[in-house]
């Protein structure tokens, strides 16, 4: 008899426990794919010894397993622990923040569960993704011209929930198709040629809506360098006939009469050198015969005045 009545005090007791674990806030909050989001724990802070944030598909699936679904808490209302940090940011205020809203966050469940000295409090919150119409964005210009044997390369960013899936056509030839998660998508192609010229359409399309952008793509031949050649338009500004000549190419044979000139107007610089050089010499040993005969002169002299006294 006594057995019976333990066991339903003690159903009694499990039933007053879940029942002051149970629910008593839900909020849904709306999110934005590949942007993070701050949750705040709506509880009452100080009256808390003790908080978690758990994360599930259910309530019932969290329930079952309180540690597996755990991903943050706090302990002492003091020592923060975060299970995934390069996912979640837990604050002591009990607010969770998760840096980078995944695909996989839609709908999902999160419970701030706090302990105080006369039980259990609990917060859900429902995560809910925006859903957004594809929206793409490139940094080519739409009529993109490039050099022959260059690479071809076009960049596109593509943004929407859910995840469109995108194609990228060249003149109605597909050549690239799939669901793309990254935002951001490339297509290169080496050494261009003119296989690539025409239009490049690419497209993102949802369950909400469908978005595209062409890029019409020219592939030129390799400018040449030509300073001297004469176009049509340049002649046709010329007003004179010497605005005309001087437009034109320098004949091979003018630049063969200028290359002649210019080497005999170095050699003639070369001879007149010379020539200065051996008049000084000239002048320089006449001036030391004169010296010589000078002094000669003056010894006769001095002789014959000698003689005389």
């Amino acid at each position: 008899m006594w057995s019976e009545h333990l066991k339903k005090l003690v159903s009694l007791s499990c039933l007053i426990f879940w029942t002051t674990g149970a629910s008593q806030h839900q909020n849904r909050v709306k999110a934005t794919i590949g942007k993070p989001i701050s949750l705040a724990c709506e509880l009452d802070i100080r009256q808390l010894r003790h908080l978690s944030w758990n994360r599930c598909s259910t309530e019932d699936q969290c329930r079952k397993d309180w540690d597996k679904s755990r991903i943050s808490y706090i302990t002492d209302m003091k020592e923060i622990y975060v299970d995934y940090p390069e996912r979640y940011e837990l604050a002591a205020n009990g607010t969770l923040t998760i840096k980078e809203v995944k695909s996989e966050d839609d709908n999902k469940i999160l419970i701030c569960r706090g302990m105080t000295r006369f039980g259990k409090e609990e917060n859900i919150t429902i995560l809910e993704i925006i859903r957004e119409p594809p929206r793409i964005t490139t940094s080519n210009p739409t009529e993109y011209e490039i050099i022959e044997g260059m690479p071809l390369i076009m960049e596109f960013g593509v943004y929407g929930y859910p995840y469109p899936s995108v194609s990228l056509s060249h003149n109605e030839d597909i050549v690239l198709k799939g669901t793309k998660v990254d935002p951001v998508y490339m297509y290169i192609r080496q050494n261009a040629s003119e296989l690539e010229n025409g239009d490049y359409t690419f497209t993102a399309e949802n369950s909400l809506e469908n978005a595209s952008i062409t890029i019409k793509v020219k592939v030129v031949d390799i400018p040449t360098c030509k300073p001297w050649a004469t176009t049509t338009t340049e002649t046709a500004r010329a007003t004179t006939q010497q605005d005309i000549e001087a437009t034109k190419k320098p004949d091979a044979k003018d630049c063969k009469q200028e290359s002649h000139a210019d080497a005999a107007t170095y050699a003639l610089s070369v001879l007149l050198f010379l020539a200065f050089l051996y008049i000084a010499y000239l002048k320089r040993c006449h001036l030391r015969c004169c010296n010589r005969g000078n002094s000669s002169a003056r010894k006769s002299i001095s002789g014959v005045n000698d003689t005389q006294m």
